[in-house]
């Protein structure tokens, strides 16, 4: 299924609908869609986070450092 075309539901049903079409895109095209498939570890999780959190302020949701660490972790 197409990543931008989506059966009308609930916010987060549209959500979990892309989620899954760019999930599925990837494994087509062979991307990594992991941390650990790019041998990437949590090992300057703690940096990486300092600096993302600083352009994180204003946006959308203000994401915290801990915040983007919880991502980080989820993403391996």
């Amino acid at each position: 299924s197409d990543v931008c075309s989506s059966d009308l539901g609930t916010e987060m049903e549209m959500a979990r609908d892309a989620i899954r079409a760019t999930r599925d895109f990837f494994k087509r095209m062979r991307l990594p869609s992991t941390l650990s498939e790019l041998e990437i570890d949590d090992e300057f999780f703690d940096i990486m986070a300092e600096k993302a959190a600083l352009g994180c302020y204003g946006t959308f949701v203000d994401l915290t450092k801990d915040d983007i660490v919880s991502i980080f972790r989820a993403s391996l």
